[in-house]
């Protein structure tokens, strides 16, 4: 039977989220989110309408809202401890939920059914979720890097993952496309025409696709972004990152001492929120979302 991503959870999610932070009222900052016996949370992937985080110890939790307004992430069932969890390719308008995979330390690779995880086949150090637009057998883009530094994409019509052109050492997915860099920092897009991944002027240690742009940090945590007319990184003059997530709900990054920035794109200026943060995640509709050092969640709040 062809694996398909769970939805009665999903769902049910969707429908009362929205946008993950709109239930906090209207003070812009970030308010924090509890979860399951205060565990101690170390990623949060929000998606296009969900949002999921890890603790610790690799436990998974899926975040529900209530008719309050209060959220709280809950504790879900797993195979086993999880390094990562990717999530996207959803929207709030309940046509398409969004797709959760997961890897454990042992690289084995899990996708979410109507029945829980399911493991895969395949061994992944990284994947990448985002949404599909290409055919039909790629309702999602799911793509992650092997531990020798292959490309895969997974079909959903063969319930495999197939092998790309090139090597990465990070993949990441939107709806600007698919970008990777190498190990020494070369960039490189995927084309979807060939299937080649070729390679583009500049240097990264950092790469984010959002839907329609993409952004990066090179190695003196200077910021650049992508010229889509030129096809090249420009250099956004005066902006230091440590972190940067883009996604449909804005570009954010933290700084090194974990100073909040947001991007405003009609200034094309950068300007801090109140804050701080020790990871931060963009989604595609699901909101801003972040983790501080003692392991709290937070999210956005927007009027």
């Amino acid at each position: 039977m062809k694996q398909q991503p769970g939805k009665s959870a999903l769902v049910l999610l969707a429908a009362a989220l929205g946008v993950a932070c709109a239930q906090f009222g209207f003070a812009q900052t970030f308010k924090n989110v509890p979860a399951n016996n205060d565990a101690g949370i170390s990623q949060v992937s929000p998606g296009g309408s969900s949002v999921w985080a890890l603790d610790s110890l690799g436990n998974s939790y899926l975040y529900f809202p209530t008719p309050s307004g209060d959220g709280k992430f809950v504790l879900q069932s797993s195979p086993a401890p999880f390094v990562q969890i990717a999530v996207g390719g959803g929207n709030s308008f309940l046509s398409q939920p969004d797709a959760i995979w997961a890897l454990d330390a042992s690289h084995n690779v899990y996708t979410i059914t109507d029945s829980g995880f399911f493991q895969e086949t395949g061994s992944l150090v990284q994947i990448a979720v985002g949404p599909g637009y290409q055919d039909n057998c790629h309702p999602y883009e799911v793509w992650g890097i092997s531990p020798t530094s292959q490309v895969f994409r997974y079909d959903y019509c063969d319930q495999q993952f197939n092998q790309e052109s090139g090597t990465l050492a990070q993949i990441a997915v939107g709806g600007a496309g698919v970008w990777g860099l190498t190990s020494s920092g070369e960039i490189f897009k995927l084309d979807f025409v060939t299937h080649v991944l070729n390679q583009v002027p500049g240097k990264l240690t950092q790469i984010s696709v959002g839907p329609t742009e993409v952004w990066g940090i090179d190695k003196s945590h200077k910021v650049h972004q992508l010229n889509p007319l030129t096809q090249k990184f420009a250099l956004m003059t005066g902006i230091i990152l440590a972190q940067i997530s883009a996604g449909g709900n804005g570009v954010w990054g933290l700084t090194a001492s974990g100073d909040i920035d947001r991007f405003d794109p009609s200034l094309q200026e950068v300007f801090g929120v109140p804050g701080e943060l020790e990871t931060i995640s963009v989604g595609t509709g699901a909101g801003i979302w972040g983790t501080s050092s003692n392991g709290q969640i937070w999210a956005f709040s927007t009027p």
